[in-house]
């Protein structure tokens, strides 16, 4: 996608997303929402939402061909600026 532009998104712009249900993940420092794909992903939606919250970059990398990681592209809503620290799921067994 050269030439295109994305907007930076904040942390907590990313975070408001994921809240609201998304399935949102960091690829190369673009912030991607994978609710379309998910139901089609070859290896299933589990391992979107295994995903959602951290930066995907080195497991799309590793799993993925240069293919489909150009395909990813279209999914792409925003950039994000900085070093991204993932999100830490909440421990269900933790009450609040």
């Amino acid at each position: 996608m050269a030439g295109r532009t994305y907007p930076s998104m904040s942390r907590r712009a990313i975070e408001g997303l994921i809240a609201d249900g998304r399935m949102v993940f960091i690829l190369d420092q673009y912030v991607i929402k994978a609710d379309a794909w998910a139901p089609y992903h070859p290896g299933g939606d589990k391992a979107i939402r295994h995903m959602i919250g951290r930066d995907a970059t080195d497991e799309v990398t590793a799993l993925h061909s240069a293919d489909a990681r150009e395909r990813m592209n279209r999914y792409r809503i925003g950039k994000f600026e900085g070093r991204w620290v993932n999100f830490i799921p909440p421990d269900p067994r933790r009450q609040i």
